[in-house]
């Protein structure tokens, strides 16, 4: 039995503060715009598709080093054991999966600084070109196409069993389809009714060594 750990990623992996991860790009970036759709997605209930759209025109042509930076800053707000649960799991031989409204290099970037390989990462996709952002692809549109990557994981892993870990609403779709939901709080403020809330990783090596036992 394969056992996969379903990770959002803002908020997830790292908690957010002043910037999420495409926040932190945009404010990198320095150009026209980016803080007025910062404060505008900050604000919530922005139009994903609509949010994607000028994020796209905004970080156009911005030089790749960029991407490395936003990884950096927001990479240093964890502690160098938070995510020692999923390296250990990931030793074990569990799957590591990224669903995420993010940005994939964004992302690996984060994973390359933690020693973590996700086999799987369901996000917007960056068009990289001469060392620099030309477009992006949108594997994930919307909150609702996390439940489509759930299912793209149990067709990668057939018969697999999913532990997924959101941090929030905008997680609700992709929690919905796992074995076992859990909702991550760094600050102790995170609920989502009729799921598990933890406030480290601990709980998902602990979910996840009980499930590898029953498979022994």
């Amino acid at each position: 039995m394969d056992i996969v750990i379903a990770l959002d990623f803002d908020g997830t992996l790292y908690p957010i503060t002043d910037y999420d991860s495409e926040q932190m790009l945009l404010h990198l970036s320095g150009r026209d715009g980016a803080e007025e759709l910062i404060e505008r997605d900050k604000k919530g209930g922005y139009d994903p598709i609509i949010f994607n759209d000028d994020f796209e025109k905004i970080i156009s042509g911005l030089d790749e080093s960029y991407i490395r930076k936003a990884a950096e800053i927001i990479h240093a707000r964890i502690d160098k054991d938070d995510l020692a649960p999923l390296r250990r799991l990931q030793e074990k031989g569990c799957h590591i999966a990224v669903i995420s409204c993010g940005s994939n290099r964004l992302i690996k970037e984060f994973l390359k600084m933690e020693d973590l390989e996700a086999e799987l990462i369901a996000a917007k996709e960056f068009i990289i070109e001469d060392g620099k952002i030309k477009g992006m692809i949108r594997h994930i549109n919307s909150i609702e196409d996390k439940a489509k990557a759930i299912a793209a994981i149990r067709t990668t892993w057939p018969g697999c069993t999913i532990i997924a870990v959101g941090d929030g609403p905008t997680d609700a779709h992709m929690l919905s389809q796992a074995d076992y939901p859990f909702v991550i709080s760094w600050n102790g403020k995170r609920r989502l009714e009729s799921y598990e809330v933890i406030d480290s990783f601990d709980r998902i090596e602990e979910k996840a060594n009980a499930l590898m036992e029953m498979k022994e």
